[in-house]
């Protein structure tokens, strides 16, 4: 039995990694008091139906603080900070179209009968229509709140099931939106042309880069850059050969060359 909402969250993960995004990482929502607008700029959410009061306000807080969010199929509780409200009353989505500065003049059909949503617009721009609004998107001072009214998931899927790994989404209109989407919340210090994208802080306060080249051929020459933070000034080492194309005050650019298979570790301080 499919459930889509083991499937949201995942799916927004693997297309910020496409989009060379930097890698974000889990949290149980039970402990994401834990968490500031220091340790996360984007936190993509299931669905909040059931979810407790307190947990809801953590989310608020953090919303309030400047973290963005990305709600799928329901918000319940947080409607007023995404924008919408829920009718009680599904409808299922057919045909999808982009709108005006976003993916304008592309659209795409859908023969998933279970793709169904049930909220109406109370505030947000509404990015994807179909039948209902299917993507909107709310500023609320510093921060973004997106929804998907639907199971992106659902929108278009892959009819081969992959034993342990379940269903791609083939929708070339929702996979660009949710890369897009993530692209335009993305806040972070890093960023690469291209590869698969992670950074973190050791414990001794260095900043450790990882770019890896998925190509089994192929070499990879993406361009590395980095806003200037504590922690990201001076580059101690790397273990690939690598070029200073800019370095100011502000940001630093770099070209790798990672071999076929290979990850690129830089490690700054």
């Amino acid at each position: 039995m499919r459930t889509s909402k083991s499937e949201n969250v995942p799916f927004l993960y693997e297309e910020a990694r496409k989009n060379h995004l930097q890698a974000g990482f889990l949290a149980d929502l039970a402990c994401i008091d834990k968490l500031t607008e220091k340790d996360v700029h984007t936190l993509l959410l299931p669905p909040l139906k059931g979810v407790p009061a307190s947990q809801l306000a953590v989310i608020r807080k953090l919303h309030a603080r400047g973290v963005s969010l990305v709600g799928c199929e329901n918000v319940s509780g947080l409607e007023d900070l995404f924008g919408v409200e829920d009718t009680g009353q599904f409808t299922r989505v057919q045909h999808l179209r982009g709108s005006r500065g976003f993916l304008a003049g592309q659209s795409e059909f859908c023969s998933e009968e279970k793709c169904l949503g049930s909220h109406r617009v109370r505030g947000a721009r509404v990015l994807l229509q179909a039948e209902i609004p299917v993507l909107t998107l709310k500023k609320n001072n510093q921060a973004f709140a997106a929804f998907f009214n639907v199971p992106p998931t659902f929108v278009n899927v892959d009819r081969h099931i992959r034993l342990g790994y379940g269903r791609n989404s083939i929708s070339p209109l929702i996979n660009r939106a949710a890369g897009l989407l993530l692209s335009k919340l993305d806040r972070s210090p890093v960023k690469v042309s291209d590869g698969l994208l992670v950074a973190c802080r050791s414990q001794k306060n260095h900043s450790v880069i990882l770019v890896e080249n998925p190509s089994e051929n192929e070499p990879l020459l993406p361009e590395l850059r980095i806003r200037c933070e504590p922690g990201l000034r001076l580059l101690r080492s790397a273990s690939v050969p690598c070029t200073m194309l800019k370095k100011t005050a502000k940001e630093i650019i770099l070209r790798l060359t990672i071999p076929a298979e290979e990850t690129a570790v830089l490690i700054f301080q």
